[in-house]
């Protein structure tokens, strides 16, 4: 079930329970304060909200870069940037963004615009019926002083800080960063691309020739002459026994007697 048929179904059962819509209740605005502001907060959670609806854990997906940030759904009004969306353990998404709108730092709820590609209803026959919206893409976020649910709340606020802005430059870094990838991804993946460089293969390779043993000739043997002596425990003879020589000139010099 997608949004327009969730839409209609909605109405087809409040019409049949005769239930009529719940007002939202105003915030009270948070106090003024000067300078741009780090707020963090819940975004959505499962919990069933004024509109009878209700996202599931994990159901909600986004495109990078982030969503914008703006003031009560009007896109004319763009209330900052959201710096991280995510989920915690327990299925709830957490925002932290920053605000720059001197209106928008004062309100205290968040509210969420979404398409809706999946979605059931429960409970039909009751007037406790409700939808689930089980996968949907997150259009935009809004700060409001009357969210639709009412666990979607700013928990903190603070002043912008030095850090905060250079931590903002190396985040639009890196989303610039990846962006190119996806381009360069996309176009290397495009058909026309991957045919240019597809290797153009006329002909098979040759199939290297076949060696006829009865063709070789015999291997030259090479003369190196012969192996020296080998000496195992003793030495050679010659070598021990002394010169004929060098024994006639040992005896000249032995000492005469008188």
């Amino acid at each position: 079930m997608i949004g327009r048929e969730l839409k209609a179904e909605m109405a087809r059962l409040a019409q049949r329970h005769n239930a009529r819509p719940i007002a939202r209740p105003k915030l009270p605005l948070l106090s003024h304060v000067n300078g741009s502001q780090i707020v963090e907060g819940i975004a959505a959670s499962p919990d069933v909200d004024f509109e009878k609806m209700s996202f599931r854990a994990g159901s909600l997906s986004w495109d990078t870069p982030l969503p914008p940030l703006l003031i009560s759904h009007n896109r004319n009004r763009v209330a900052g940037k959201i710096l991280a969306l995510d989920y915690d353990d327990r299925g709830i998404l957490r925002i932290r963004a920053r605000v720059d709108d001197h209106e928008a730092r004062r309100f205290g709820g968040f509210s969420i615009a979404a398409t809706v590609h999946e979605a059931e209803t429960r409970n039909a026959d009751s007037f406790l019926f409700h939808a689930v919206i089980t996968r949907a893409t997150v259009d935009e976020v809004s700060l409001t002083d009357r969210p639709c649910n009412s666990s979607a709340l700013v928990v903190s606020r603070r002043d912008v800080t030095a850090r905060d802005d250079r931590h903002d430059e190396a985040i639009a870094g890196a989303l610039r960063c990846q962006a190119l990838i996806e381009q360069l991804k996309a176009s290397w993946s495009s058909p026309a691309i991957a045919k240019s460089v597809e290797p153009e293969i006329d002909d098979p390779p040759d199939e290297p020739p076949s060696l006829d043993a009865s063709n070789l000739s015999p291997a030259r043997h090479l003369n190196i002459g012969p192996a020296p002596p080998l000496i195992l425990g003793r030495l050679p003879a010659a070598i021990v026994e002394p010169k004929r020589n060098q024994f006639r000139n040992l005896v000249a010099r032995l000492p005469t007697g008188d």
